[in-house]
């Protein structure tokens, strides 16, 4: 948790609130474009219909008062809009949470442990294919549950598969992302990944 609090989050925020504020600054401006142009157009008619009215045509549906209220709750609207869209660009992180873990223990490793009898005989070729097989199987579980699993295991940073939650499988901590770390018994042990 310690790891991913000072190594994963602040770089995951990061990313996230770069595409975030950049998202939010472009409906900023198409807010504005779109009510300021309403708020013009009721505001050319407030006047425009406050010059017919001066001169005796008055429309029964419309009127300059009900233009001019129309400009001022657009005003309003916008204003509240862009308040909304202030507050979005205020991004920060909750903790992690863990939710689970596993140990897998190698049998001839156990094996070793309880008989004393060396059957670790693999090879650095053989335990890549067994590496390989195990990524594969924790790859296939993380799609059959909808997720979407990506090998980051070539970047050193502290865990191999990284997992999106689609947002409608996402639980009540809103949890986006698994980080998912699997090795060896033994290399765990003395600190190293299989």
């Amino acid at each position: 948790m310690g790891y991913a609090i000072s190594q994963i989050i602040p770089a995951h925020v990061a990313g996230v609130r770069d595409r975030r504020i950049s998202l939010i600054d472009k409906t900023i401006k198409a807010v504005k474009d779109r009510l300021t142009a309403e708020i013009q157009y009721w505001d050319f008619r407030t006047g425009d219909l406050k010059a017919k009215e001066a001169a005796g045509k008055v429309n029964a549906k419309l009127n300059s008062k009900i233009a001019a209220r129309r400009a001022e709750e657009l005003a309003a609207r916008m204003q509240k809009r862009l308040e909304e869209l202030e507050k979005e660009k205020q991004i920060s992180a909750m903790p992690p949470v863990i939710v689970g873990g596993a140990l897998v223990i190698p049998r001839g490793l156990l094996n070793k442990q309880l008989t004393g009898a060396d059957t670790v005989t693999a090879d650095a070729i053989a335990r890549r294919e067994i590496e390989l097989a195990a990524m594969k199987a924790v790859m296939d579980i993380e799609i059959s549950l909808g997720n979407t699993p990506v090998d980051v295991s070539a970047s050193k940073i502290g865990y191999d598969i990284e997992s999106q939650i689609p947002k409608n499988q996402r639980d009540v901590s809103k949890q986006t992302l698994r980080f998912i770390v699997y090795g060896c018994a033994e290399c765990l042990r003395f600190g190293n990944k299989a």
